[in-house]
């Protein structure tokens, strides 16, 4: 449902849970996404300061 929204572009995702404060720990984290969106091929890469930071611009996306 998230990629819906964007039309499969990570990149261009809302921040969902925006109002959540991150606490200030450097665990610096990157982030990868290959694949197909109706038909064309789609890649995403990113690196945030912390898994909290990585969630609140991303959702649920990268929670597995």
């Amino acid at each position: 449902m998230q990629l819906s929204q964007v039309d499969g572009d990570v990149a261009h995702l809302p921040a969902t849970q925006a109002h959540i404060f991150c606490p200030m720990i450097f665990q610096p984290i990157t982030v990868t996404a290959t694949g197909l969106w109706r038909g064309r091929t789609v890649q995403f890469q990113d690196k945030y300061t912390n898994g909290c930071e990585r969630d609140n611009k991303t959702g649920l996306l990268f929670r597995f």
